[in-house]
């Protein structure tokens, strides 16, 4: 998951299922300007195998929020 930042701050990036459960927490700190990957492992908070289907990611960070859906096939 690529993601840029235009200003620094308190950054989160959370995956959330079609329930709007938060399922996995990737990011939850301060950051700097700038170009950002993180990558995720299909797995939630407690390390258990997520299931096929749609999943969302949400970013936020000073003011502004962006979601964005995919898909996970098995």
């Amino acid at each position: 998951i690529s993601f840029d930042l235009p200003q620094p701050g308190y950054t989160e990036l959370a995956i959330y299922n079609t329930l709007g459960q938060k399922v996995r927490d990737l990011v939850s700190e301060e950051k700097s300007a700038g170009s950002y990957r993180v990558w995720w492992n299909g797995r939630d908070n407690c390390g258990r195998r997520v299931a096929s289907g749609l999943y969302f990611c949400q970013l936020k960070s000073r003011g502004f929020s962006k979601i964005q859906r995919f898909q996970i096939v098995k």
